[in-house]
């Protein structure tokens, strides 16, 4: 079972997420800021992170270099709800395998976690 790590301060998207990832048989983790992600990856060391970009504490970008220095197995898709190609290109760079758009479709990302 594969587990995912969502991080993101919008608590109704991460619960509702979470409980679509289970109903698919992933084992979900959730954060709701930087550093709580930070401990959960510490913790637990999920299969995927799903990432917003912003977050009340620190940007996502900052979570994924962190993440990826530290444990570079770990898969990271970036979140966000504005499309930058120059940011896309940025994530890419510093180790994302996926940036994706919000809203987030359920079974586009169980399609894209099955692919993981």
């Amino acid at each position: 079972m594969k587990k995912v790590l969502i991080v993101d301060d919008e608590f109704e998207f991460v619960n509702d997420l979470a409980e679509g990832l289970e109903i698919l048989g992933y084992e979900a983790y959730k954060a709701g800021d930087g550093n709580g992600a930070l401990r959960v990856i510490e913790k637990v060391r999920p299969d995927i992170v799903l990432c917003d970009y912003k977050l009340p504490d620190m940007d996502g970008d900052v979570i994924l270099k962190k993440t990826k220095a530290q444990y570079p197995d770990i898969k990271f898709i970036m979140v966000t709800a504005y499309y930058d190609e120059d940011l896309e290109k940025r994530f890419k760079n510093l180790g994302a395998m996926e940036v994706i758009y919000k809203p987030i479709v359920l079974t586009e990302i169980d399609s894209l976690l099955s692919k993981l």
